[in-house]
């Protein structure tokens, strides 16, 4: 990022020159470019405002945290694009404004001198004024500031949406690992801890035991779903014909 002399940067703006009596020559440049980007921010950088229905639906429908961070970066996204086509377009104007201003400006008297040589002339218009005029650290200047308080936002929430999808996934790995307590828990887990299930429930006890040991189950943890297993025939027989139909599509039974 370019630095400013005798600035600090944050959220956008310059900290250093806040009246107008401490501005002098060595921090001229500082203020100007503070009152550029504050009339800027204030003037393009417009954000709807949420009304009270909005708020009010906000605090009593708490919405999923990650959908909202998702919303959050995609808007976040879009304005920062928008704000840097507004950027772009006043730079456009400012630019044509200034060099038409020197250009009205510039000392055609100094053309009309007799004797002036071509090559002169031509060293007069390729190193006048126009040519001294240098914008480009003011747009980097103006981009850096935008492009800063973008990713300030942005990251932020990227980080968070980082760690909620982490917290998920361990939840979800936990949940899946975990013995069903009933039916719909047993439909709802993938199809390989299906066939884990399926197979503690139609082992004999000592198999039940290796299983046990091997998925890091307690008994306890099995109670629930093993009684509707005995009470309930036809989930039973859904069970053993899901567990039969591996065993037959599998070429080595003995891996299930």
């Amino acid at each position: 990022m370019s630095s400013h002399e005798n600035s600090d940067l944050t959220n956008s703006f310059f900290r250093g020159c806040t009246e107008s009596t401490e501005i002098n020559s060595t921090n001229l440049q500082t203020a100007l470019d503070a009152h550029r980007i504050a009339a800027f921010t204030i003037a393009q950088k417009r954000r709807s405002i949420p009304d009270f229905e909005e708020l009010e639906k906000a605090e009593t429908e708490p919405e999923d945290e990650l959908k909202l961070i998702n919303e959050r970066i995609t808007l976040l996204g879009d304005n920062h694009l928008k704000d840097l086509e507004r950027l772009y377009t006043i730079q456009a104007i400012n630019y044509k404004a200034e060099v038409k201003d020197q250009y009205v400006s510039f000392n055609e008297s100094e053309l009309e001198v007799p004797g002036t040589e071509p090559s002169v002339i031509e060293e007069i218009f390729a190193n006048g004024p126009v040519k001294e005029f240098s914008i480009e650290n003011t747009w980097n200047n103006d981009y850096d500031l935008i492009r800063y308080t973008y990713l300030s936002q942005v990251l932020g929430l990227q980080k968070r949406r980082q760690q909620i999808q982490a917290q998920r996934e361990r939840e979800r790995k936990e949940f899946e690992k975990q013995f069903p307590q009933t039916t719909e828990e047993f439909e709802s887990k993938p199809m390989d801890m299906q066939i884990r299930v399926a197979r503690f429930l139609t082992a004999e006890k000592a198999q039940k035991e290796k299983l046990l040991s091997e998925f890091d189950w307690a008994w306890r943890q099995t109670e629930a779903l093993e009684k509707i297993f005995k009470a309930d025939q036809l989930f039973a027989s859904e069970v053993r014909s899901m567990l039969l139909s591996v065993v037959q599509s599998s070429r080595d039974p003995r891996r299930l």
